[in-house]
């Protein structure tokens, strides 16, 4: 509850005539700085969850569990398909 009464006692300070520019200018760049770190932790996570997942449907079901040289050629050949396929349409489907 005390943060929330502190963000509106702010909020009522941005409110009056008195605020000056430099108070402003702090409070709003430090919402912008917050937004963006927690933006960029989210894509951060999901970016990992993507390689995993990539990587465990590989070795799962593309390679049955096995390391062998025949993974290697999988690999290569899904990657520069993948690059292609970026590259000339933007998108991977």
């Amino acid at each position: 509850m005390a943060i929330v009464c502190k963000k509106k006692q702010e909020i009522k300070a941005i409110n009056s005539p008195q605020i000056s520019n430099h108070i402003l200018f702090t409070r709003v760049a430090k919402i912008i700085e917050g937004r963006k770190y927690r933006a960029a932790t989210h894509v951060n996570q999901e970016t990992t969850m993507m390689f995993w997942e990539v990587g465990h449907y590989i070795n799962s079901v593309i390679l049955d569990s096995k390391h062998a040289e025949y993974g290697k050629n999988i690999l290569t050949a899904l990657s520069a398909k993948l690059s292609w396929s970026l590259e000339t349409e933007g998108v991977f489907l």
